[in-house]
């Protein structure tokens, strides 16, 4: 077993914690673990097993050092407005109940000013912007309605959201 460690979980939980120690010592990051998101509109699982399997894990970075050094080491002006739509999106999609359709987040948006097909003097091309959180996985981005396909796309919150 790994690290004298008997048994294979155990061997597994003694490296998660090493890890979490030397990210949090040499990095100042801290590693937090957190349950891989699930779009709600995925189809009912058809098996028992299926139905009943643990949730997949997944570890996120969380950076622990004092804001002024951050601000002044690691934070990039050119990513605050990437940033700040995420906020924004993370809000609408929040008070939408976890999951908002495509064509309302675009509606809402518009109310600031935030055009689906018009560029914007900060954020540029917003759909691209989108697009480039949902493979960060900040946000899912997936099929509103399993059956019907025409309903179009809903956006919910991703494990990179965190």
């Amino acid at each position: 077993a790994a690290g004298g460690a008997g048994g294979k979980s155990r061997g597994g939980s003694y490296i998660v914690a090493l890890a979490q120690k030397r990210f949090l010592e040499i990095f100042g990051f801290e590693m937090v673990e957190c349950s891989k998101a699930q779009s709600r509109n995925r189809k009912q699982p058809k098996t028992v097993e299926a139905a009943s399997a643990a949730p997949v894990k997944c570890y996120a970075l969380r950076s622990v050092l004092p804001a002024q050094m951050r601000r002044k080491y690691v934070d990039k002006t050119e990513d605050l407005p990437e940033r700040a739509l995420a906020m924004v999106v993370s809000a609408l999609v929040q008070i939408a109940s976890g999951c908002i359709r495509e064509d309302a987040l675009f509606e809402q948006l518009s109310k600031l000013g935030i055009n689906k097909d018009e560029h914007h003097p900060k954020f540029g091309d917003v759909q691209e912007l989108l697009g480039h959180l949902v493979k960060r996985r900040v946000f899912l981005r997936e099929r509103a309605a399993h059956d019907d396909p025409s309903q179009g796309y809903c956006f919910e919150l991703a494990e990179g959201a965190v």
